[in-house]
């Protein structure tokens, strides 16, 4: 999150609480090596060799050693997949952020936009949205006309300006 944000303030807070791990919590892992490449890899020795055979006195012998050769590499190409650890993106929320999400919406069950059939009120709205996020944002558009247009409008307005502002900022830097 950006520094001159808003919402940075808060995030940092509940990051020092503990209710949040920051973007970049990262832990290695290594994915199991699948079976399909030994298996591949176990049928086509076996096959190159009853290919080499079987072709061997034909007039496509050259084009038949060729092909068991590139089948024999394929194989040992699919023997060795195992490259290095990959890291796993662990979750923003903490154990303990997720617990107190669980509660904020065990309290506000009245909000669910799944089980709500009326319209959200405009106080309701943005608490709705802070505690289920972009379903409540959807059931609120959703039942106000004209709602997703403007906010719309207002998102491609948004990214006009700010393209405007980005050519402004280029054409004044002078990288000569």
């Amino acid at each position: 999150m950006a520094p001159h944000s808003v919402t940075y303030p808060i995030a940092q807070s509940l990051l020092a609480e503990g209710y949040l791990r920051g973007r970049g919590a990262f832990i290695d892992f290594k994915a199991p090596r699948p079976v399909w490449c030994w298996t591949v890899a176990a049928l086509t020795l076996p096959l190159a060799a009853l290919m080499m055979f079987l072709f061997l006195h034909w007039r496509y012998a050259i084009v038949a050693m060729w092909t068991a050769i590139a089948m024999v590499v394929v194989a040992w190409g699919l023997t060795m997949l195992d490259g290095e650890p990959a890291a796993l993106r662990l979750p923003v929320l903490t154990e303990r952020g997720d617990q107190a999400v669980r509660q904020a919406r065990a309290r506000h069950t009245h909000l669910d936009p799944a089980k709500r059939t009326e319209p959200y009120a405009p106080g309701e709205a943005a608490a709705a949205y802070a505690i289920f996020g972009p379903e409540a944002y959807n059931h609120f558009a959703s039942h106000t006309p004209g709602f997703s247009a403007a906010v719309d409008e207002g998102t491609d307005k948004r990214r006009q300006n700010e393209a405007a502002e980005e050519l402004r900022r280029s054409r004044t830097n002078f990288n000569g």
